[in-house]
Order: structure tokens, then C-alpha cells, then sequence
């Protein structure tokens, strides 16, 4: 069975937003920049006033984003970079244990989606996934549930 063919990226510079109601409403501004062929940098920041867990994050990740033969103009993507995570409140059965939240805590972000770009518009949509893999500081962020995000976003394209 012959491997899959891969082609290069469909553009070279996308910014957006992306909204998820699962885990804290969190919206986020993104932003895309491919460095060669299917590699590139993906950039979040994002807040959420939800009201169990207000929070803002970012993340800065290195993705791999193929165009796989088949797939027509659906695209996945997976990536891997360092996040910070900075708490406005606990979830309400964890404000007795902790108190105050703790300003900074970095752990390690794993983002992977779908993407589908039009032919003919610069304009692409996207359901991802923001995962944390590794906590590198302060036991809260085992605790807290609104780092791990599913959602939707828009960008458009710079071909």
C-alpha cells in the first residue's frame, strides 16, 4: 500500500479566533506562521470567565500541519510548546484548600485539531484541542478544569 502524499502548507500566515463553551468560555485570539513545508508556530492567548474558573492562558507551540492526500481540503494538526496559565479563582470545592490562586503556573500544552479552508475564500475553520501534558509548577493545576479546552475558531489565511 503506497504511503500518503504530502503537500506543502496552503498558506504561509493565519490569525483568528477560537471559542469554546466546554470548561471555563474561554475566547482566544490564534495566530499561525508556517517556517518551511508543513512546520510551523502556533500562538494563543486566550481568557475565561466562566463561573467556576476565571483564567487567562497562552501557549506558543510548534505544530506539524500535513495536507495528506484524501483529505481533500480537511487538514489536521498536532503540536507540542510550553503555556502559562495565571487563575482569577478555584472552582468553589477547592477555594478552602488554596485560598488565593497562585499567579503563574507553566506546564506544557499539547494542541491537535482539524482545520478545512475553502478553495476560494482566505478564510479557514477549525475544531481543536488544547491538552496539558506536564505540570512544571504549583499542585492547583491538577485541580483546576478549565486548562484543558475543546473548540471553534475562525482565521484568515495570508497565502
Amino acid at each position: 500500500m503506497p504511503e500518503p502524499r504530502i503537500y506543502d502548507s496552503s498558506y504561509k500566515i493565519a490569525a483568528g479566533i477560537s471559542y469554546t463553551a466546554i470548561k471555563g468560555n474561554e475566547a482566544a485570539l490564534k495566530a499561525k506562521y508556517f517556517v518551511n513545508r508543513n512546520i510551523g508556530f502556533e500562538a494563543h492567548a486566550g481568557s475565561s470567565t466562566g463561573s467556576e474558573v476565571g483564567y487567562q492562558d497562552v501557549y506558543l507551540a510548534v505544530i506539524w500541519q500535513p495536507h495528506l492526500e484524501g483529505m481533500g481540503l480537511l487538514r489536521p494538526f498536532v503540536g507540542v510548546g510550553p503555556a502559562l496559565l495565571q487563575l482569577n479563582s478555584y472552582p468553589s470545592n477547592y477555594r478552602h484548600l488554596y485560598g488565593q490562586p497562585k499567579k503563574n503556573n507553566f506546564y506544557g500544552v499539547f494542541p491537535f485539531g482539524l482545520e478545512f479552508s475553502f478553495a476560494s475564500l482566505p478564510v479557514a475553520l477549525s475544531l481543536d484541542c488544547q491538552l496539558p501534558f506536564v505540570k512544571l509548577t504549583s499542585d492547583e493545576l491538577s485541580r483546576a478544569k478549565a486548562y484543558t479546552t475543546v473548540g471553534f475558531g475562525a482565521k484568515y489565511l495570508v497565502r
